[in-house]
């Protein structure tokens, strides 16, 4: 009756990029331990050193401009940190996934699969694209200023303008520039492709019930056994709870694993939005500064709003489940399955929600609460340095 088929297929690229990029972790590490040190202390020493120029020149107003991106720097080297951290729940993450890789029951279900997968895939291949835009963006841009500049602003203790040895730092924070940007994408690319997941599960459980009686009749091993139509449902109910109770599990787990990091996500990109703002209401309309600040609000507001959208699509997916348990047909069943359904539904009274270390859900109205505080902020900061302007 089951047909295998290969429900975690979106995260395979996902998976492949965290192994590049020394995010993933091995039973046995040799040279790749080495690798992944490598690549955590050139995150952390970075970021060190970027921070260190930015308050070392505070005064300056040029390097004033560009202090919103530091709260978006802050949380990459906390990501790799976490990620490794967590990987022994991420190992968990992956077991389950690969036990759920049988819970096809109708043919038409596989196009419910095939279009989570190809979901999937579209949002890498946005990914992508947004990391080769910013990438241009970050390392193109010194390239073409007559000044010599690296693409990420940091302090050395000895002079880089020098031939050669510009050209290998230029280089050197180039690669830290992709390393940067892959940690911060990839590890976020991971929980929204965990979260098609569950959804996937959610959308396959719902059109068991949907189809339950027919699933039922059906099946070859319940033909061959005798068995009536009312145990062959009931048996069948059993697995969707058992599915349920799995995909369940799973959500826990991966909010577990996510939680810090969502809670520095979350912090991090508030402020950066916030100092955006108010960036922007200081810079030239239509110059490049104007329109690099308007990219990076964009990144930084529609990296929170995916994390609200897809906990958002997951409440509303699970909401489903309540709604078709009614189109099982159950009330042509034994009293033992109208019992077991019953319980079930009582459990289904309550979706699947993601919380932000238990303080607030990931759905529409926290992304709505997010936007409207940042702006709050931004109005408040912006009358404080007027009221000083003035009097001055």
């Amino acid at each position: 009756m089951h047909q295998p088929v290969n429900l975690p297929q979106g995260l395979k690229h996902t998976i492949f990029l965290l192994k590049c990029i020394g995010e993933w972790c091995y039973p046995d590490e040799h040279i790749y331990k080495i690798y992944k040190y490598t690549v955590a202390s050139v995150l952390v020493s970075t970021f060190i050193l970027s921070t260190l120029y930015t308050f070392l020149n505070l005064d300056d107003p040029e390097v004033a401009k560009i202090t919103y991106y530091i709260p978006s720097m802050t949380i990459v080297p906390i990501k790799h940190v976490l990620f490794r951290t967590n990987f022994p729940k991420i190992l968990k993450l992956m077991y389950i996934l690969e036990s759920q890789h049988d819970q096809i029951r109708r043919e038409e279900q596989k196009n419910i699969v095939n279009k989570s997968t190809l979901l999937a895939r579209n949002l890498l291949k946005y990914y992508i694209a947004l990391f080769l835009f910013a990438i241009i963006g970050v390392i193109g841009n010194p390239l073409i200023n007559q000044e010599k500049s690296l693409p990420i602003l940091v302090w050395l203790p000895f002079d880089y303008h020098q031939p050669v040895i510009f050209e290998t730092v230029f280089f050197y924070f180039s690669v830290t520039a992709v390393y940067f940007s892959c940690v911060n994408l990839l590890t976020d690319l991971f929980f929204y492709n965990s979260m098609i997941h569950v959804e996937t599960q959610c959308d396959l459980i719902s059109d068991t019930f949907r189809h339950l009686q027919t699933i039922s009749a059906s099946g070859s091993d319940v033909v061959r056994a005798g068995i009536d139509k009312s145990s062959g449902m009931h048996r069948i109910l059993v697995e969707c709870i058992n599915q349920y109770k799995v995909t369940h599990d799973f959500t826990q787990i991966l909010v577990d694993c996510y939680k810090e990091i969502l809670m520095v996500q979350f912090a991090c990109s508030f402020l950066s939005i916030i100092m955006t703002m108010n960036q922007l209401s200081m810079a030239e309309a239509m110059s490049s500064d104007f329109f690099r600040l308007i990219f990076f609000q964009m990144a930084a507001t529609g990296e929170i709003f995916l994390y609200c959208y897809f906990g958002n699509r997951t409440i509303e997916k699970s909401e489903l489940l309540y709604y078709a348990s009614y189109e099982s047909i159950w009330y042509n069943t034994s009293k033992e399955l109208k019992k077991d359904l019953l319980i079930f539904m009582e459990q289904l009274k309550n979706p699947i929600v993601l919380f932000v270390w238990n303080i607030f859900p990931l759905n529409y109205k926290t992304f709505k609460a997010i936007m409207q505080k940042s702006w709050s902020f931004y109005m408040a900061l912006k009358n404080t340095s007027e009221m000083r302007g003035n009097k001055k």
